[in-house]
């Protein structure tokens, strides 16, 4: 699992809601009811813990497409009757990730009708969330998710420009992720074990799922107050996976908080930079690219003309933004390294336990991460990111013409010690005549090349894919 999988896990948890059965003729059948009365009632008795337990159980119930923003109501309750209760804070954290991610498509559309291919470049929380949800069973309908996600979209402003999408970011999702940070972590430090309920019908996964599924499970409200009873049938307890019944440990709980810290760090990184005017350059960038392609069309009878926009006329459009990549909150990079430093000793120590949790039959059928398998390259490159993490370290960057290795030395611990005041001033200076950058006037590139040969390394490279610097 490459380190750009490790955060797949976390929306594994998006799929939690109902638990359906059909029935047979030699089962028995057990009904559970949970409701906002009882929970009054229970907190009516002086016991607030009980009464936090019953909410939860109905919020769990509730987290359907119809149902999650009242669960999100719910679970607020409950944390509020009691902070530690590790269901109410596991299925919060999540709740109010759906809810804060689930128009974001919706709104970026006019940014993504800009054109180019740098358009996504400040929305990796969109990249990382649309790749998630494909990944894990539950969300595996894109016709399901897509009638989610457009409930209500409607009456939700677009983003204008890019500075608006990262000041949305910053100022809602930002917090969210680091509140359901804080929740993941007090319940992994709790040490608790618990069970949770996974609907793949009510998102319009077929996996697992049952056609009288809509007849084992109902939710509804008396008087404006919420009111669950499902089925328990006996048949079923014998089949975890069948039941939809799955367990979270510890193990489960350290992937998905890993996948969490990834995701809230893609995040922060997309702040530290200001992407003011980016909008501009994308479609100055497509306006000359496409006047190239028109003029080595026109003259290509004459001599071959490069089609491409070169690396001077880039330079130049980013320039023409004097905000643009400009730092603007230093604090944002700061926080990353510790995560990361986490996130990789994580990875080595689920590495370590790979008999047991990587492709076992009875935890997949049983736990709400089927698999953990951190292995081999998964392994080598975690250790390889701590050693990075530690300081200046020497990294292969490709191989010269007879396949003999090319490293250089890089310090990636300068990008957050101490960050460049406008990545702008790292860009290339002097070009050749067909344009290619020939000087930079920071050799290090800000301190991450400490020895300033970066230039002189590329030359020797002859990979492919791989251009050499003229």
């Amino acid at each position: 699992m490459k380190f750009s999988q490790f955060s797949l896990a976390i929306f594994a948890v998006l799929a939690i809601g109902v638990s359906g059965c059909s029935k047979s003729k030699d089962q028995t059948i057990t009904e559970v009811v949970y409701s906002e009365q009882k929970a009054q009632k229970l907190i009516d008795e002086g016991k607030p813990l009980e009464a936090a337990t019953e909410y939860t159980n109905i919020a769990e119930l509730l987290f359907t497409p119809e149902g999650i923003q009242h669960a999100d109501s719910l679970l607020d309750r409950a944390l509020m009757l009691d902070a530690s209760n590790p269901k109410a804070n596991f299925l919060s954290a999540f709740v109010k990730i759906v809810l804060v991610t689930k128009h974001l498509e919706h709104r970026m559309a006019p940014l993504r009708e800009i054109g180019g291919t740098l358009n996504d470049i400040p929305a990796q929380i969109y990249y990382e969330h649309s790749k998630l949800r494909k990944a894990v069973r539950g969300f595996q309908s894109q016709s399901a998710y897509s009638q989610f996600v457009k409930q209500s979209s409607d009456s939700v402003s677009q983003f204008k420009n890019y500075l608006d999408l990262q000041e949305h970011l910053k100022t809602v999702v930002l917090p969210v992720l680091e509140q359901g940070t804080a929740k993941l972590e007090k319940v992994l430090a709790s040490g608790a074990k618990f069970d949770v309920r996974v609907d793949n019908g009510a998102w319009g996964a077929n996996e697992y799922s049952n056609h009288d599924y809509s007849h084992s499970t109902y939710c509804y409200q008396n008087g404006g107050h919420w009111r669950c009873n499902y089925y328990v049938y006996s048949y079923y307890l014998e089949k975890p996976v069948a039941a939809q019944r799955l367990t979270a440990d510890s193990n489960d709980l350290r992937v998905i908080l890993g996948g969490l810290r990834a995701m809230t760090d893609s995040v922060r990184l997309s702040l530290a930079y200001s992407f003011e005017g980016l909008d501009r350059v994308i479609k100055e960038v497509v306006r000359v690219q496409k006047n190239r392609e028109r003029f080595a069309k026109k003259f290509s009878h004459l001599r071959a003309i490069d089609r491409n926009i070169s690396t001077r006329q880039l330079v130049e459009i980013l320039r023409s933004e004097p905000k643009f990549l400009s730092l603007t909150d230093e604090t944002q990079l700061s926080k990353i390294p510790y995560n990361s430093e986490r996130i990789m000793r994580e990875i080595l120590d689920l590495g370590a336990m790979e008999l047991e949790l990587c492709g076992s039959e009875t935890r997949r059928m049983t736990h709400l991460v089927a698999s953990v398998c951190f292995t081999g390259n998964a392994v080598a490159l975690a250790t390889r990111n701590l050693e990075m993490l530690a300081g200046p370290s020497r990294v292969r960057i490709g191989y010269d013409e007879i396949g003999e290795p090319v490293e250089i030395l890089m310090d990636v611990t300068a990008l957050f010690r101490d960050p460049s005041r406008d990545l702008k001033s790292l860009l290339p200076n002097k070009f050749n005549r067909k344009g290619h950058a020939i000087s930079y006037p920071d050799p290090t590139m800000g301190g991450l090349f400490p020895d300033g040969d970066l230039i002189e390394r590329l030359k020797v490279i002859d990979a492919p894919g791989v251009s050499h610097i003229d």
